[in-house]
């Protein structure tokens, strides 16, 4: 089939999705939660509505990758998103059912079982079609404006249909329950499917804001309204499950890289899936507060984009990332010494072989680690950083820099939350509440940071003054050369 004539059927397609749920059945149904029991011409809309969203799924899926975005681009134009985030939404108004479904279905024929499995059917197609086209639209050309504008659809259809509204009450609900059945429920159990696939197209979303927000400023208040609440449900799903949850113990500084596998496998696929959201999280925090100013949020969301820097989840979170990047700034900096170390001992071995040098250790205390342990999750933060790190597929210099960079957000993130508080006597209250916030742990960590950065700064000059030296010796070398092939010339002549 040609190109032109597939993305011509999937318009078609999406606009009758449109029209299913504007009839005065599917209205009806929408417009109110989920009742115990519907009518058989209720049911056989809902598997028709699942049916197509099945349809437009396959459809992102095996278009080549070429014409993907244009793909998109012809569906959005017929309000897929909307219908689909408005089909979404509504299911996740009872998020209970996407747990207790799971475990309830098995043999037999009850009528509640069939119309359970239905809901959860038609949920599970929507947000995987919401997945892929996150996915499609993170395909682009950073000179496309066409993928400027699916941008700026799809996060206006996802907001206008409710969904993005509806992702920090289900989540907690869904945390809640999660944190119920934590001890009965095996970690391989389908019931922890629908949270996890919801985490992970929330991280997928998250991601590609990301990328997009500062092409795109007019995507600034629904990002910062949607990020606000969902990092304050973040923090206290965090303290919930994870604060359950038995972690090992944080490691010390010799044994934290050989123990970092098997803490990420002890986890449990829910708490890994919660975990990998804090470091985007963290990412589109810092990237709002400090590089996007009020100015491009507009009147809309200038006031949500203060309420994110002065909100203390967002402080919180950004206290953990910034113990998460400032281990990576440890490991990297352990990682140059003993690089440093090994060959100022093989110089010394090749001048003077009857002498042994022993390699120096760190002088950087590893304070970060005070601060993990006080964390829901302990080590599982630096991990998730990590392989966040490796997700970005950065070389080991570049992965520094972003750490780097990273770590200045968060602080400055921090900062800005602390003179707020300290202008006013509710900040001040709220700030003695916020242990983590000001304690003696996080005063070790900036000092850390401080340390770090003062022996990249000494390790950068070092290096400028060897680039000079080694380039006056070159020079002089050259000069003396040509000094004495003049000579010998002169001799010839």
């Amino acid at each position: 089939m040609r190109p032109a004539r597939r993305i011509k059927q999937a318009g078609e397609v999406a606009s009758k999705l449109q029209t299913l749920l504007q009839s005065s059945t599917m209205s009806q149904l929408l417009q109110r939660p989920q009742p115990l029991s519907r009518a058989a011409v209720q049911d056989a809309q809902l598997m028709h509505c699942c049916n197509l969203l099945g349809h437009l799924g396959r459809v992102l899926q095996e278009t080549p990758p070429s014409l993907k975005l244009q793909m998109l681009d012809a569906i959005l134009q017929r309000q897929a998103a909307l219908g689909v985030g408005t089909l979404v939404a509504w299911v996740q108004q009872q998020p209970e059912q996407l747990l207790g479904v799971r475990s309830s279905v098995g043999p037999g024929t009850d009528v509640s079982v069939a119309i359970d499995g239905a809901i959860l059917k038609l949920w599970g197609a929507g947000i995987a079609f919401l997945g892929d086209a996150v996915a499609v639209a993170m395909l682009r050309d950073r000179e496309n404006a066409a993928a400027d504008g699916v941008a700026a659809s799809l996060t206006q259809q996802l907001d206008q249909s409710g969904w993005l509204g509806s992702l920090p009450g289900c989540l907690s609900a869904l945390m809640r329950l999660a944190q119920q059945q934590l001890v009965v429920q095996s970690a391989t159990s389908s019931a922890w499917l629908p949270p996890k696939l919801l985490l992970g197209v929330v991280q997928r979303l998250l991601s590609w804001w990301v990328n997009y927000v500062q092409r795109v400023p007019a995507l600034v208040p629904t990002v910062v309204g949607t990020l606000l609440p969902l990092v304050q449900q973040l923090q206290s799903c965090s303290a919930q499950l994870l604060g359950t949850a038995a972690e090992p113990a944080a490691p010390t500084a010799e044994d934290s890289e050989a123990q970092a596998g098997s803490h990420s496998c002890s986890r449990h696929p829910l708490q890994s899936a919660l975990l990998e959201l804090h470091p985007t999280a963290s990412m589109l925090a810092c990237l709002l507060a400090s590089e996007l100013g009020g100015a491009k949020a507009g009147a809309g969301g200038a006031a949500d984009l203060l309420r994110l820097q002065h909100e203390p989840a967002v402080a919180e979170l950004q206290l953990q990332a910034l113990a998460a990047w400032t281990a990576q700034l440890h490991q990297h900096h352990v990682a140059q010494q003993q690089q440093q170390h090994h060959q100022q001992h093989q110089d010394q071995l090749a001048q003077q072989p009857s002498k042994q040098q022993q390699v120096c250790a760190d002088d950087i205390p590893a304070y970060h680690q005070g601060m993990l342990r006080l964390l829901p999750g302990s080590q599982a933060y630096q991990d998730a950083a990590a392989a966040e790190a490796v997700r970005r597929g950065l070389p080991f210099e570049a992965s520094a820099r972003q750490a780097q960079l990273l770590a200045g957000s968060c602080c400055y993130t921090i900062f800005s939350y602390l003179r707020h508080s300290l202008a006013s006597t509710s900040g001040q209250q709220q700030l003695s509440r916020d242990a983590l916030v000001v304690s003696p742990a996080a005063v070790r960590l900036v000092l850390e940071l401080q340390l770090l950065a003062a022996s990249e700064v000494q390790r950068q000059r070092q290096n400028q003054c060897s680039s000079s030296s080694s380039s006056s010796s070159n020079s002089s070398s050259n000069s003396s050369s040509s000094s004495n092939s003049s000579s010998n010339s002169s001799r010839r002549h």
